[in-house]
């Protein structure tokens, strides 16, 4: 995978940014965890990174300053976790699937809605992730592109319902940590051939 030739897609789909590659910047940095500022890298994004993470960045100046970072365990070529920063404030960030395939395919990208962004917290985004890939794991050929979580105010925390139709399959977990500003939502994820999406069923 071209990261470089991604960084100049991103800056231009999202942000309308046409790079000129030779202005590019690009380093590569080993940092610990500790060292990392709560800012930029959430504490809920900073349990997910190995300990310690190789940080490629890339910075671009115009008429603003944007650098881009992503995260990678060191020795591999899969990437973790990208943000990106104009003018030192956090506009953009993304989480990649954890893992790779047996086959060692690249890990899917994974995308939300703005309308997720804004009314889920990172951490039960999070932990929504972390259901979907547990599914994944466990029904295998039998998972259905199309996942609904249900999720309700549950004593203290919250209770998902997970259902797929083809072939139907309902699962129940409770106690999941997070916040909803409702008693009861419903979130879509959709699984595409190169990509997995978070929506709510208003966004279609």
């Amino acid at each position: 995978m071209n990261i470089r030739d991604d960084v100049i897609k991103l800056l231009k789909e999202k942000f309308e940014v046409t790079v000129d590659g030779e202005k590019l910047g690009e380093e590569a940095l080993l940092l610990y965890l500790d060292e990392i500022d709560k800012d930029i890298v959430s504490t809920e994004v900073n349990k997910l990174l190995p300990n310690p993470v190789v940080f490629q960045t890339y910075v671009y100046k115009e008429e603003s300053e944007w650098i881009i970072g992503i995260a990678f365990k060191e020795g591999t070529d899969y990437p973790l976790y990208l943000v990106c920063l104009k003018d030192g404030k956090k506009v953009y960030e993304k989480i990649y699937s954890q893992g790779v395939s047996k086959e060692e395919e690249q890990p899917k990208s994974r995308y939300m809605t703005k309308a997720i962004n804004e009314a889920l917290n990172l951490e039960l985004q999070m932990n929504l992730w972390k259901l979907m890939d547990l599914l994944a794991t466990k029904r295998k050929e039998k998972m259905d592109y199309f996942q609904a979580f249900d999720i309700n105010v549950y004593n203290k925390g919250l209770r998902v319902t997970n259902k797929q139709e083809l072939p139907y399959m309902r699962e129940e977990f409770i106690n999941i940590s997070g916040k909803i500003n409702t008693k009861t939502m419903t979130v879509w994820i959709i699984d595409d051939t190169d990509k997995q999406t978070m929506l709510f069923p208003s966004d279609c």
